[in-house]
Order: C-alpha cells, then structure tokens, then sequence
C-alpha cells in the first residue's frame, strides 16, 4: 500500500505488517474476475461500474449545467436481447461471431448517440446535429476505438461461450489446476 503517512513506502512490497487483510501471508495470488467468465460475477461489476459512472456523469453534468444520463453497459443490454443466442446448436464460433457482431454494433450506435446527443441538447435539428458531429470526428481515432472494442469482445464472447459449452467448473481445471497426463 503507497501512502504519504508511511513515509511513500509501499508497505505491501516491503514486508512490513499492515492491517491489509489482502496480504502475501495470507493468499499466494489474487484472480480478477472482471467480466464474470470464470465466476458469475457480470452483475455485480456491472451495478458497481454503473453507480461509478452515473455518479461522475451526475457531477459532470451538473458542472457543465445539463441534463444528467445514466450510463448503460452496452453488453448487458445487448445481452437481454431475444436473438442474442441465435446458434446455440452450432460449433461455438458461430455464437462468438454473432455475439461480437452484436456487441460491436451496439457499442457503435451507443457511441454515436453519446456524441451526438450534446448537439441536440443545443437545440439543434437532427440533421444539424448529425453533420455537426460527423465534422468533427477524428475518423482514425474513431475506427481504432471500434477496432480494440472488436479485438476485446471477440476475447470476451469466446471466454463465454467456451464457459457455456464446459462449464465454469471445468474451466477453473483447465486454467488453474495442473494438467493430469496419462501414461501411455
């Protein structure tokens, strides 16, 4: 732990006792599960990302006097759709695939009306709104953005996907417990 009272020591690192109940005493490592592939912990990161988010969108808002928007995780809602599950017969690429393209597509028309929306806040038409906002895009910081979020959420629809098929128990073997090799 870095802090100005000891000194801008990091305790952690130096062995010195703290009342950190994370310490290497007690755990040999620590698994971030952030996106709830290996345990179903997708809801909670998502609540707390959220209250996160709405709580700096609210103090922005304010500071900038406009309306406050809550924030929506784009996965979450693309997750509830009917069709999300389209090939669930199909070898599991089929499903990766599709559920990339649906988080990708998501993300780009969310991301589209998040930048749009403060032309229209201004009172402008639509159509002003538009052209104003496709003015003003950096088109290459724009398709790198869109590039990285395909690379992220084929990762992560496959991480799904292949815990669907095998389970999250047997996922934690493949990952974590040592391989068991048959004598031949």
């Amino acid at each position: 732990m870095f802090s100005v009272e000891n000194g801008g020591k990091d305790t952690f690192m130096s062995g010195a006792k703290t009342n950190n109940p994370f310490s290497r005493d007690k755990y040999g490592a620590v698994l971030f599960d952030l996106d709830g592939v290996i345990t179903d912990t997708a809801k909670m990161h998502a609540t707390c990302w959220k209250k996160i988010f709405d709580e700096y969108l609210d103090q922005h808002a304010t500071k900038n006097h406009q309306a406050f928007r809550p924030f929506e995780k784009v996965v979450l809602v693309a997750d509830k759709l009917p069709w999300i599950n389209k090939f669930p017969n199909k070898p599991l690429m089929y499903n990766v695939a599709w559920k990339t393209l649906i988080y990708v597509g998501c993300t780009l028309v969310v991301r589209f009306i998040e930048h749009l929306l403060p032309y229209l806040l201004d009172h402008e038409p639509l159509d002003i709104a538009i052209r104003h906002h496709l003015s003003e895009v950096v088109w290459s910081h724009f398709w790198a953005i869109q590039i990285w979020l395909l690379v992220l959420f084929l990762v992560y629809s496959a991480g799904r996907e292949l815990v669907r098929a095998l389970g999250s128990e047997r996922v934690l073997d493949i990952f974590f417990r040592p391989p068991v090799f048959e004598d031949f």
